[in-house]
């Protein structure tokens, strides 16, 4: 069983660090760098990149979040309470940032997605990416914990 634990917090670590780094680089990087574009090209470059991203990202995304909630279900019976406590609290996180993924930025991402890809234009891509940009902190910070969490549940476990 602590074998299993070891692995599974490994998996999640690794899964989700992916999606984190990917996050954070847009929390510090893209985001700034986008208010210098102009409203058609906003659309066409962020409905790539989420085109790309949701098929490609959503692999490690998923494995990351059944992963760490399959980590902190197995860190029960292997961890002293610390250790329990700190893979719990990173299994809820995760799941917070899944909840603010499906409800804020993968709507904007199908928007921008489809008029980028010859769909429906959009009228608003610029509210749309604003809409995404306001919570890519707080998933960034998020994973940031998940990533925290499980490394403390190894530790103090």
């Amino acid at each position: 069983m602590v074998l299993a634990y070891h692995l599974l917090t490994a998996i999640a670590v690794m899964s989700t660090g992916a999606v984190f780094g990917i996050d954070f680089f847009c929390a510090a990087v893209l985001r700034s760098a986008l208010v210098h574009l102009d409203d058609g090209t906003l659309t066409r470059i962020m409905g790539h990149i989420h085109y790309y991203g949701d098929r490609r990202l959503m692999w490690p995304a998923l494995v990351g979040v059944a992963s760490t909630v399959a980590t902190a279900v197995v860190s029960i019976p292997v961890n002293g309470p610390a250790g329990v406590l700190a893979d719990v609290v990173a299994a809820l996180l995760v799941a917070a940032w899944l909840v603010v993924f499906v409800r804020v930025a993968a709507p904007v991402n199908r928007a921008l997605t489809a008029a980028a890809r010859g769909g429906a234009p959009v009228a608003d891509s610029r509210a749309l990416q604003q809409r995404w940009n306001n919570v890519i902190d707080l998933r960034a910070a998020l994973l940031g914990c998940v990533l925290l969490g499980l490394h403390l549940g190894v530790v103090v476990g």
